[in-house]
């Protein structure tokens, strides 16, 4: 019931050892809010597309609460013959509300990052994607955001895409106007 202000109305009533009922107690009332300002789930908010093996993510936490990574994982869509996801990378761990973490490649060498203060460091598949591979996040079975358009080749090519600071939600359809596009190997802020 989001984005509605609900009234509930709350009273506790008491049994001692003997089962004997107390009084009501008195009445307390809770207003929801109408709307809140916390992301529905994780967001993607830095993609890095660059020279060789500069492939990294940056995700982020803006749910208001700390969340268990188990279930959530990272995955890539190739073409063979058709389109098909190779094996996704699974998160663990968790991840504490305003934070974010950075996963790269092994073999990345960004002049603006040290690979040691990635959270998670993978040669899995998600993270040799190229500009032309659909990439998401998802938990469990369902897509939480993602970069790209699944079932095409995509044009994301030798880009660094940092998500808009206004956009507060990720969405499974990706729109590049969420995003600011910078040169390849672009990473300030990777992290921060």
């Amino acid at each position: 019931l989001k984005n509605l202000a609900l009234t509930y109305n709350f009273t506790v009533k008491a049994y001692d050892n003997s089962y004997l009922e107390s009084p009501q107690s008195n009445t307390m009332s809770v207003t929801t809010l109408a709307s809140d300002i916390f992301a529905k789930d994780l967001q993607i908010i830095k993609y890095l597309e660059g020279t060789g093996n500069n492939k990294g993510l940056e995700i982020a936490n803006k749910t208001g609460h700390k969340i268990n990574l188990q279930g959530y994982k990272l995955s890539m869509q190739s073409k063979g013959t058709v389109y098909y996801f190779e094996n996704p990378f699974e998160l663990e761990g968790e991840i504490e509300n305003n934070q974010s973490f950075v996963v790269v490649n092994p073999s990345a060498n960004f002049s603006c990052f040290n690979n040691l203060n990635a959270k998670f460091v993978t040669a899995a598949p998600s993270l040799t994607f190229s500009g032309s591979n659909y990439v998401d996040l998802s938990y469990k079975s369902g897509t939480i955001d993602a970069i790209g358009v699944k079932g095409q080749d995509n044009s994301n090519a030798n880009k660094s895409l940092y998500r808009k600071s206004e956009i507060t939600n990720p969405t499974a359809t990706f729109d590049i106007n969420e995003w600011t596009t910078y040169n390849s190997d672009y990473c300030q802020g990777l992290g921060v």
